[in-house]
C-alpha cells in the first residue's frame, strides 16, 4: 500500500512539474513585446531557423501570419534595424496585405536583396519598432508562423511570439497546488516510512 501511494504522489508531482514548465516548444525568431502598443517591439532571437528558406526575393521581406485577430489596414511608421541576416537593408515597410490577419515586413528602396535563410545561421538580426495602437494584435502567449516572403508566401522557416514585457509571469495555481500536495504526500510518505 505504502508503495502504491508514494507512486501516486509521484505522479502528482511529475504533473505538477510539467504545467509549472509549460512543454510548448516552438522556434522564436521574432518576439513581439506589446508593453507599449505605441511602440511595439519586434526582436531578433539570434535563432536559426527551422528549414532552409525558399531564397525568394520578389520583394525582400517577410511574412508574420494570423497576427491579428480581426482584419487590418496595413500601418505605417517601421522604424529599426530588423533585417535577415546577411543582408545589408532593413525592413522599413510594414502591410497586411492580402489578408488582413497577417503582418508583413519588406524593403522598398528597389534593392531586392536575396534572403538567404539557412539553418546554419541567425535568421534575422536587429529590433524594430511599429505603432499598433488600436490594432487587434494578439495577447502575450500568442505565436504563429512566419513566412520567408510577404504577401503570406514562401516556407515556413519558425516562429513569432507575443510577450508584454510590462506583466509579471507566474504560474497558474491550479499547477503550483498541484505541485503542493504532491511534494506534501511525499514529505509525509517518508515520514511514516521511517
Amino acid at each position: 500500500m505504502r508503495n502504491y501511494l508514494s507512486r501516486v504522489l509521484l505522479t502528482f508531482v511529475i504533473a505538477g512539474v510539467a504545467s509549472v514548465a509549460n512543454a510548448t516548444v516552438i522556434n522564436t525568431l521574432i518576439e513581439i513585446d506589446i508593453a507599449d502598443m505605441s511602440a511595439v517591439t519586434f526582436t531578433a532571437t539570434g535563432a536559426a531557423p527551422s528549414v532552409d528558406g525558399s531564397d525568394n526575393s520578389t520583394f525582400s521581406g517577410v511574412s508574420l501570419h494570423g497576427i491579428f485577430s480581426d482584419l487590418e489596414t496595413s500601418p505605417s511608421g517601421l522604424s529599426g534595424d530588423l533585417r535577415a541576416y546577411g543582408t545589408t537593408e532593413n525592413y522599413n515597410i510594414a502591410d497586411t496585405l492580402p489578408s488582413g490577419y497577417d503582418l508583413n515586413f519588406w524593403i522598398s528602396q528597389g534593392s531586392y536583396e536575396t534572403q538567404n535563410f539557412d539553418t546554419g545561421f541567425a535568421a534575422f538580426t536587429g529590433e524594430a519598432t511599429l505603432d499598433l495602437t488600436g490594432y487587434s494584435i494578439l495577447g502575450a502567449g500568442a505565436f504563429g508562423d512566419i513566412g520567408d516572403d510577404d504577401f503570406s508566401a514562401g516556407a515556413i522557416i519558425g516562429q513569432w511570439a507575443i510577450i508584454d514585457s510590462s506583466a509579471s509571469s507566474v504560474p497558474e495555481p491550479g499547477s503550483l497546488a498541484l505541485l503542493a500536495l504532491g511534494l506534501t504526500g511525499l514529505g509525509f510518505s517518508r515520514r511514516k516510512a521511517s
